[in-house]
């Protein structure tokens, strides 16, 4: 069953990154869900999608990219960050990743997360945590049942962000071909948490039709719409996003 659906109140989701699981809480959501289909792997299970589309070395002052697998990237197929292109970091998110002055977000190994942040520290570079825009416009297309209420705070977060309810629906339609086939026609399952990692992985996956990947439009085109929405400035009035760096 392929159902709409969308988060609720406080909820912490468990996922599993190559074998290791990770906590996440997000603001306004209950915990209150169930699976649709009971056929893709529990918390705490490896996820089918675990190959890294990226080989990165962290050097003393820039990070180089031996291999990044998104097509649209700057740093496609491969290419170098230097300290002054970073404008912030999250070493302790879903997956470790860095956020650049033109506002790209590129993401590194999970287990290159102690690395990431030796690297910031040195380099002076602040972890900062942003709201997670992508996570909540894709949790229609996980395997999971969610209840009205939960629905609408998803919507009440993302309006709190700047997306309007119609905005938030012409996403989602765009996508839906891609996120139905990567997660269910490619038996991926995930029920916890898709996320603009994800989207990327599916947007550049073998396993989905060539004719849907072609229908997302020219590549660099795509990739620079994700990462807009990804970094779009928010609202701090319902504490989407702190006004202070987070540092520790």
């Amino acid at each position: 069953m392929r159902g709409v659906h969308s988060s609720g109140l406080l909820r912490v989701v468990q996922v599993t990154l190559c074998g290791e699981p990770v906590a996440r809480k997000r603001p306004g959501d209950t915990g209150a869900r169930r699976r649709i289909s009971q056929r893709g792997p529990f918390p705490g299970a490896a996820r089918k999608d675990h190959s890294e589309p990226m080989e990165a070395t962290i050097a003393g002052d820039h990070i180089l990219f031996q291999r990044y697998g998104f097509r649209g990237a700057t740093v496609h197929p491969a290419g170098m960050i230097t300290r002054e292109r970073i404008r912030d970091a999250d070493w302790k998110g879903m997956r470790p990743e860095i956020r650049t002055t033109s506002g790209e977000t590129l993401f590194l190994s999970w287990r290159q997360q102690a690395e990431l942040e030796r690297f910031c520290g040195r380099n002076g570079v602040v972890r900062r945590f942003r709201f997670d825009v992508w996570g909540d416009l894709l949790e229609p297309f996980l395997d999971t049942r969610f209840e009205p209420e939960q629905e609408r705070a998803t919507l009440a977060r993302l309006g709190g962000a700047g997306f309007s309810s119609r905005e938030v629906a012409e996403i989602r339609r765009r996508l839906t071909p891609l996120m139905h086939a990567y997660n269910f026609d490619a038996m991926v399952w995930e029920w916890a948490y898709l996320g603009l990692f994800d989207l990327l992985n599916a947007a550049n996956a073998p396993v989905v039709d060539q004719g849907i990947r072609d229908g997302l439009g020219e590549p660099a085109a795509f990739y620079d719409w994700t990462m807009a929405i990804a970094d779009r400035p928010r609202s701090s009035e319902l504490g989407i996003e702190g006004s202070e760096a987070d540092a520790s």
